[in-house]
């Protein structure tokens, strides 16, 4: 049995880095699904996925290695990413979409693969009519008629519970998830949308890749950096007005040039892209206050 902590690993995987893999093609019939069915990748599949209900964005991604361990019971990946999400500025009249982009290579791995996909494998709490759970295994006209197991429970549902649905693909891994959570006001929806395995593609790919043209000119520089309650510059105008955004691209703090300084008092310590416009030209800066 895999333990909870790998398990949790594997969501986290999926939520923040990202990623709803890929899909085996050769004429699969078992039943139960296994670990090692759903992420049965191989080198050089490309998948590429997003969350709904925010800003465009997509988690795009090929798998570069693999390896098995001596025992046979994991996996590991390496996988070479290239990934975009854009941000509201509402500094501008009317609002517009600031795009970051990122690109890089990074692995993963996943252990227990004979473990299979079924009620007895996930449930860890006790059901009851506030407690309940369901899964089904068919075959995704979604996802080109692959072969798919869906996983459905509703936690303390009783009274704005948890609404989770999680859908595995074969040699996909996860393909969707949809998690309600009325009492945070969570309603998040992340799915693959694109796969490619050798000469087969199934859905539509995005190419998106139009990095804006962001600069910094070096006249316009800012001292100290780092910093910790004011930042320096000689070449701004009074007036000009800074936004800040932190590390995950949301605009935490607006202010305007004053005697040459920006008052960045008010903003706890971290890493942020100070933004300004001058003349239709975006310029950005990372600075770090500590």
């Amino acid at each position: 049995m895999i333990s909870k902590s790998n398990y949790l690993n594997m969501k986290t995987f999926y939520i923040q880095s990202f990623f709803y893999f890929l899909f085996s093609f050769v004429g699969f019939g078992q039943n139960p699904i296994t670990f090692r069915d759903v992420y049965n990748f191989d080198i050089g599949d490309e998948f590429q996925s997003k969350t709904e209900n925010i800003p465009p964005n997509a988690q795009r991604l090929s798998i570069t290695s693999k390896s098995f361990s001596q025992a046979n019971d994991t996996v590991f990946y390496t996988y070479h990413y290239d990934n975009y999400y854009s941000v509201v500025d509402y500094s501008s009249n009317p609002p517009h979409l600031n795009y970051y982009f990122s690109q890089g290579d990074s692995a993963v791995f996943y252990t227990n693969l004979d473990s299979t996909l079924n009620e007895a494998y996930f449930l860890d709490y006790t059901l009851d009519s506030c407690n309940t759970f369901t899964d089904s295994t068919y075959y995704d006209e979604f996802y080109c008629n692959n072969l798919a197991y869906n996983y459905i429970e509703c936690i303390s549902c009783c009274f704005e519970g948890q609404n989770i649905e999680t859908k595995y693909g074969v040699g996909l891994g996860i393909i969707s998830k949809k998690w309600i959570y009325a009492a945070e006001n969570i309603n998040q929806y992340s799915r693959l949308f694109y796969f490619k395995k050798d000469t087969i593609e199934c859905g539509t790919i995005d190419s998106y890749n139009q990095i804006q043209k962001i600069q910094l000119d070096e006249a316009f520089t800012f001292y100290p950096n780092p910093t910790k309650c004011k930042l320096n510059s000689k070449s701004l105008k009074d007036g000009i007005n800074i936004c800040f955004y932190n590390y995950n691209g949301l605009l935490v703090y607006y202010t305007s040039v004053q005697n040459n300084e920006i008052d960045i008092s008010t903003l706890p310590n971290g890493i942020y892209f100070l933004e300004f416009t001058i003349e239709n030209t975006i310029y950005r800066e990372k600075i770090i206050i500590q």
